[in-house]
């Protein structure tokens, strides 16, 4: 986000704290099932999904009442967002109303359609780390056309961010990814694989064992505090760091018996997914009945998350969400410095 952007996002977050209020103040909205590459941790197999793809008309009108209801920033994915025909004209209608537009995608279509998307306000892109280990998850050659986007992104000024998924084939690579981010200008997310959520032919070993990951983590966490461009705040590792086991990926009904990050999913955030239904978040596809945005209008929809069950979860961009949404000074400080990267990143 912007300053001015930000700046408004924090006073109606701290009015909507105040007043006890719920909204749905950043929502990742899926366009499209369709994905031209098939990743082995795809978090809802959407290349295997046959939902008939929503129109235009449909998309606009749930944005329509996102704005309406206060939304400050939309995440534009899927599948792979890029491949849509017209997502000119949903990012367009985003930015006329007022709202942030972000895309979260696997590059191959950015320097075909840099033209759609060189006004927007963040492009993040999925990087599994050296050609080796990106290769190996997404298929051959898939490497140097991201490398190709993250330097379209540079030309073009779009702030960029990098997500790498750390999974047993990629945890060696977290150095490459950093020294890769120094050298482009981009900021570095990591986030941990979710095992129930990835294809049927994996298991939870994929994601490798609790020393491994810890081991990972602690080494992101000092990257962070020599000043490496990484995305999340230092306590939010730190969190996912002091989970006692990964083979216990969240707690649902009863809050876990340790200091965690109070989940605010369905609260200030929420994903709408390709057939219109609106999840609390993307982990909870697949456990939770959702309403139809489409059918039934976004507003009944979010008012329906509240009901969820999930109490906190070990995932890295969850944490530093929960904290941000309880206006946690460490994270607010955090994301003010990032901002002042992105502006200098432009000029």
């Amino acid at each position: 986000m912007g300053i001015l952007n930000k700046a408004d996002f924090f006073i109606r977050l701290l009015c909507l704290n105040a007043l006890g209020k719920r909204s749905p103040l950043t929502v990742i909205f899926n366009v499209t099932d369709r994905c031209n590459l098939q990743c082995d941790y795809c978090y809802a197999d959407y290349y295997k999904r046959d939902h008939e793809m929503l129109s235009l008309e449909e998309i606009l009108k749930v944005l329509g009442e996102l704005s309406k209801m206060g939304c400050k920033r939309i995440s534009l994915s899927g599948g792979e967002p890029l491949i849509r025909k017209d997502i000119g004209e949903i990012i367009s209608y985003i930015k006329k109303s007022g709202m942030e537009c972000a895309i979260n995608s696997n590059g191959v279509l950015v320097p075909k359609k840099i033209n759609l998307i060189k006004g927007i306000d963040s492009l993040c892109l999925s990087l599994d780390g050296n050609e080796q280990a990106h290769d190996s998850c997404r298929g051959k050659g898939s490497f140097q056309k991201i490398i190709e986007a993250i330097e379209y992104a540079g030309k073009y000024k779009i702030p960029l961010v990098t997500n790498t998924v750390l999974h047993k084939n990629n945890l060696h690579s977290i150095d490459f990814v950093l020294e890769l981010a120094k050298k482009y200008g981009f900021l570095a997310e990591f986030n941990l694989s979710i095992a129930h959520l990835i294809n049927s032919d994996k298991n939870a070993e994929y994601k490798g064992n609790d020393e491994e990951i810890k081991e990972a983590l602690s080494k992101i966490i000092d990257y962070k505090k020599r000043g490496y461009p990484i995305l999340f705040s230092k306590k939010a590792f730190e969190y996912s760091l002091s989970w006692p086991t990964y083979q216990v990926e969240a707690y649902y009904d009863n809050p876990p018996p340790f200091e965690h990050a109070k989940c605010t999913a369905g609260k200030y955030f929420c994903i709408f997914d390709t057939s219109g239904d609106v999840y609390p978040c993307p982990h909870l596809i697949g456990k939770y009945k959702p309403v139809n945005a489409v059918k039934e209008g976004f507003k009944k929809a979010f008012v329906d998350l509240d009901r969820h069950n999930c109490k906190a979860c070990y995932q890295v961009y969850h944490n530093e969400f929960n904290l941000l949404f309880h206006l946690d000074f460490s994270i607010i400080w955090n994301y003010i410095k990032n901002s002042l990267r992105v502006i200098n990143f432009r000029n």
